[in-house]
């Protein structure tokens, strides 16, 4: 939904979050975001797509349900780190690959999106439209977010490093 992909968005820039999908991409990037997200000094949020059995979904291969939402760009994988926006290197990552199947494809897979396929086609047809299109303009923003080179500063100042304070004039 529109207000959840803008809760994710705002808390990128607030914190570090790590957004991932088990087993999507390995067991090893399952496991370094956790440890990432662990490490970090700050708050650290960890978003993880989980069907439930009220999906209809076989739950026999839910691995390869949550392969599919990250495919279809319905769920996609990114971590970001605000202490790697260094010169030169970014703190968001995206882990997943552009989407290679339709999101139609892979909600016709759940019952909550079938049962409306054949109770009103054209309804479900206007709305997956509008899905598909919501994916692909949200996946090239995050294409551009990967790109920007942040120049807000995270942590604490040196005190060395902090500007002293102008000397006050002395009136005559």
């Amino acid at each position: 939904s529109r207000r959840f992909f803008f809760y994710k968005r705002m808390t990128a820039y607030e914190m570090y979050q790590c957004d991932w999908s088990s087993d999507v991409c390995s067991s090893y990037l399952t496991v370094k975001a956790l440890c990432e997200a662990a490490a970090h000094p700050g708050p650290s949020l960890v978003i993880a797509y989980s069907p439930c059995i009220a999906h209809g979904i076989d739950m026999s291969d839910m691995m390869g349900h949550q392969k599919m939402a990250a495919d279809s760009g319905h769920w996609p994988l990114y971590r970001y780190d605000p202490r790697r926006e260094v010169p030169g290197d970014h703190g968001l990552r995206l882990d997943s690959r552009k989407p290679t199947i339709a999101f139609k494809d892979f909600a016709m897979t759940e019952a909550r999106f079938s049962m409306l396929a054949r109770s009103r086609p054209e309804v479900a047809d206007e709305l997956m439209a509008l899905a598909q299109r919501d994916i692909d303009d949200r996946w090239h923003l995050y294409e551009q977010m990967v790109e920007v080179e942040r120049t807000a500063r995270y942590g604490i100042l040196d005190e060395d490093s902090e500007e002293e304070e102008p000397a006050e004039e002395e009136s005559p």
